[in-house]
């Protein structure tokens, strides 16, 4: 019997050997399956993630190309703003120094004047003179 024993149970530990190698293919799909599920959950979530991560860039983006114009605009407007204040500052400059000018010239041709009315003067006192000089000359 011991030949019959040996035969069933090599027969049994062969039963257990397939139902263990059974269990252990059984065991390696569930897992592949769930990893398989896992895998394309994770995907599927990363290419959420990257649809709403752009989304939000995008978004971004569009805020600061808007605030960009924002400022843009305000800067022209202040630049618009100083260029005016520059004309009439310089017009005022101009019209200041114009003025000075026609009060320099003013001022000159008074100067000029008066010394023409000196330089008459001064003509017409030494006339007198050498005429009261010869005036005596002949007297004399």
């Amino acid at each position: 019997m011991n030949g019959v024993q040996q035969q069933l149970r090599a027969r049994r530990e062969e039963a257990l050997e397939k139902q263990h190698q059974y269990e252990l293919k059984k065991t390696r799909r569930e897992m592949r399956a769930e990893i398989d599920k896992l895998n394309s959950k994770n995907q599927k979530d990363i290419a959420e993630l990257r649809k709403e991560y752009d989304r939000k860039l995008l978004d971004e983006k569009n805020e600061l190309e808007v605030r960009l114009s924002k400022v843009r605009s305000k800067n022209d407007n202040i630049i618009k703003d100083e260029e005016e204040k520059f004309k009439k500052l310089l017009e005022d400059i101009k019209i200041t120094h114009q003025e000075k000018l026609d009060e320099l010239k003013l001022s000159q041709d008074k100067e000029i004047e008066k010394r023409k009315e000196e330089h008459e003067n001064y003509l017409e006192t030494s006339r007198k003179k050498i005429e009261t000089e010869r005036a005596k000359n002949e007297v004399s």
